[in-house]
C-alpha cells in the first residue's frame, strides 16, 4: 500500500493539532459586547437563512460594516444550532482551522516548501493572539474572510502555474467573497503585487503588466471600501479629525505596530479592548518606534535579493496593517489582537523560510531548527488555552480587561452592564461611574448609570444622566428611548414624547420607545 503525499500528511497534521488546540472556545458561551448585535438580540439573524434575511444582509449597516457573508453564516449557524453558544463556536473553530489549512496550501503551492509552510501555517493557526478572532463569535468575518482570503491567494498559485482566463476567474470570485465576509482583505492586490517579487519572481514581465492584471482586484477592493466607509459612517463609528489629529494618529500608528511585533514574540497580556492614549503618548517611545519601524524596513528592503521572504513578509506585514492602524480613525481602541489575524502571516512566512535556509546548512542545523521549531509551537499551546478561558464568558473577559490594563473606561462600563444584568446595581452603579472617571464624556456610560439609577428609584439622578447622554451623543436612540422612558415616570409627558419619537426617528424598529409611547397616548 502506498503511502500519501508528505504534503497531504503536513495538511492533515495541521488540520487535526488546529482543532484540538481550540477546541476548547467551544465551552465558551457568548459575551454582551458585540454578540448581541451578531446574535443574540439580533432577530433578523436569529430567523436564520430567508429571503427576506438575504435582502436585509446585503443592505444592513448595523454593527458599522457591510459584510453579507458574515451576516449569512450566522443565520446558518442559529439555523442550525438555535441559540446554544457551543455551535457558533464550533464553527468559528472549524473556519480558523480551514484557513490554517488553505494557507499552508497556498504557501506550499506558492514555493514548493511543503515544510517550511506547515511550519508558517502552525505559527499562525496556534498563536494565542488568534484568540480574539477565533473565541469570540462577532468575529466570525476574522476567520471566515481569511479562509476565503487564502483560498483566493491558493487559487492565485494556481493561476501563477499557468495564467489563462479561466485560470483568473476563481481567485477573482474568492476576493470578493473575502471582502464580503470582512474588508480586511482590501489589501489582497498588493500582496499579489509583492509575490511578483517573491516567490514568483515575474517582475521582469513588465511592472505595467502585472498592475494591469491586479486592477479587477483593486476595483473589488475599492468597492468594498466605499461600501464600508458609509456603513461606518451611518453608525457614527468614525471618529473625525478633532478627536483624533492627524498627529496623534500617525503617533498610535507608529507605537501599535511595535506593540504587535511585541506580542507575537510575548504573547502575554492580552485583552478585548487596548483605550486610546490620545494625545498622552510618550513622545520618546514615538521617535523610537518610528525609528525602529525605519529600520527594519531599510534592513528589509536591502534583503531583496539575497533573502526576499523578510521584504515579503515585512512589507505584507506592514501593508495588511494599513486598514486597520488607526490612520482612519474607527472606534476608540489604540489596537486589537484580532487586526493581526492577516499581517503576522507574512512575517511567520519569512520566519519560517529563515528557518528553512538555516536548516540548510548540515544536519546539526537541521536538527536545531526542527527541535527549536517544535519547542516554539509547544510553547504556544498553554498560552492559546490560557487566553481561551479568558473569553469564557463576559464577567471573566472584563475582570481580565480590568486587571491588566489601567483606565479601561469600556471594561468598567462592560463589567457594569454585565453586572446589572445580574441584578448587582450598586456594583454595577460603582461600575459605570469609574468609567465616567476615565471619561466624563462616554455616552453609553451614563445612559447605563441611568438606567441602574432608575431601577433603584432615583429617578432625577436618572434623568440627569440620561440628558447628559443625549447631549454627548444627539443621536443615541436607546439613551433617547430611556429617557423618555424616565421623564413619563416624572410626570413630564411632553418631553417624554419628544425624546421616544426621537428614539423611534433614529430606530423606527426600537420597541421600547414604540411601546412606551403608544402607553403616553392612550387608548
Amino acid at each position: 500500500m502506498s503511502r500519501p503525499p508528505t504534503h497531504l500528511v503536513l495538511g492533515a497534521a495541521l488540520l487535526l493539532a488546529t482543532l484540538a488546540v481550540w477546541w476548547p472556545a467551544t465551552s465558551n458561551g457568548f459575551v454582551d459586547y458585540d454578540d448581541p448585535a451578531y446574535v443574540t438580540a439580533n432577530p433578523r439573524v436569529q430567523d436564520g437563512p430567508t429571503v427576506d434575511g438575504l435582502r436585509w444582509a446585503l443592505t444592513a449597516r448595523t454593527a458599522s460594516n457591510w459584510h453579507p457573508l458574515t451576516w449569512l453564516s450566522h443565520m446558518l449557524d442559529c439555523r442550525l444550532h438555535g441559540l446554544d453558544p457551543r455551535g457558533h463556536h464550533l464553527s468559528s473553530v472549524f473556519c480558523h482551522a480551514l484557513a490554517a489549512v488553505l494557507l499552508y496550501g497556498a504557501l506550499g503551492r506558492l514555493t514548493g516548501g511543503w515544510w517550511s509552510s506547515a511550519l508558517a501555517a502552525a505559527l499562525f493557526a496556534l498563536h494565542p493572539l488568534r484568540t480574539e478572532s477565533v473565541a469570540w463569535v462577532a468575529e466570525r468575518k476574522d476567520v471566515l474572510s481569511g479562509a476565503l482570503g487564502f483560498a483566493c491567494l491558493l487559487a492565485w498559485s494556481r493561476y501563477l502555474e499557468r495564467p489563462a482566463p479561466g485560470r483568473y476567474v476563481a481567485p477573482l470570485a474568492l476576493h470578493a467573497l473575502a471582502l464580503a465576509a470582512k474588508p480586511m482583505l482590501v489589501t489582497l492586490p498588493c500582496l499579489l503585487l509583492l509575490l511578483d517579487l517573491w516567490p514568483a519572481r515575474r517582475l521582469g514581465r513588465g511592472p505595467a503588466r502585472l498592475v494591469l492584471e491586479k486592477l479587477p482586484f483593486l476595483a473589488l477592493s475599492a468597492a468594498s471600501s466605499w461600501l464600508t466607509w458609509q456603513a461606518q459612517h451611518a453608525g457614527n463609528a468614525t471618529v473625525d479629525l478633532a478627536a483624533y489629529p492627524v498627529g496623534v494618529r500617525v503617533s498610535n500608528a507608529a507605537v501599535s505596530c511595535v506593540a504587535y511585533l511585541g506580542q507575537a514574540l510575548w504573547p502575554a497580556g492580552l485583552v478585548v479592548f487596548y483605550p486610546h492614549p490620545e494625545a498622552r503618548i510618550d513622545p520618546t517611545r514615538v521617535a523610537l518606534a518610528a525609528a525602529g519601524l525605519a529600520l527594519a524596513t531599510a534592513l528589509a528592503l536591502a534583503a531583496a535579493r539575497r533573502r526576499p521572504w523578510w521584504t515579503v513578509g515585512w512589507l505584507w506585514y506592514l501593508g495588511t496593517l494599513v486598514p486597520v492602524i488607526g490612520l482612519v480613525q474607527v472606534g476608540a481602541q489604540a489596537r486589537a489582537d484580532r487586526y493581526t489575524y492577516l499581517p503576522l502571516v507574512g512575517l511567520a512566512w519569512a520566519l519560517a523560510w529563515e528557518a528553512a535556509a538555516l536548516a540548510r546548512r548540515g544536519l546539526a542545523a537541521r536538527a536545531a531548527v526542527a527541535a527549536a521549531s517544535l519547542a516554539a509551537l509547544a510553547a504556544l499551546v498553554p498560552l492559546t488555552h490560557a487566553q481561551v478561558a479568558v473569553w469564557r464568558d463576559t464577567g471573566t473577559l472584563f475582570r481580565h480587561a480590568l486587571a491588566a490594563t489601567e483606565e479601561n473606561w469600556l471594561a468598567h462600563n462592560a463589567l457594569g452592564d454585565h453586572l446589572r444584568k445580574e441584578d448587582r446595581l450598586d456594583e454595577a452603579a460603582g461600575e459605570f461611574r469609574a468609567a465616567l472617571v476615565v471619561w466624563p464624556l462616554y455616552a453609553e456610560a451614563h445612559n447605563n448609570l441611568g438606567g441602574v439609577l432608575a431601577l433603584q428609584g432615583r429617578l432625577d439622578e436618572a434623568a440627569a444622566h440620561l440628558g447628559e447622554a443625549v447631549r454627548i451623543k444627539p443621536r443615541y436612540a436607546d439613551a433617547h428611548s430611556n429617557l423618555g422612558v424616565v421623564l413619563a415616570s416624572l410626570g413630564r409627558r411632553d418631553e417624554a414624547e419628544r425624546h421616544l419619537r426621537e428614539a423611534l426617528t433614529l430606530d423606527p424598529d426600537h420597541e421600547r420607545a414604540r411601546t412606551q409611547l403608544e402607553r403616553l397616548r392612550g387608548p
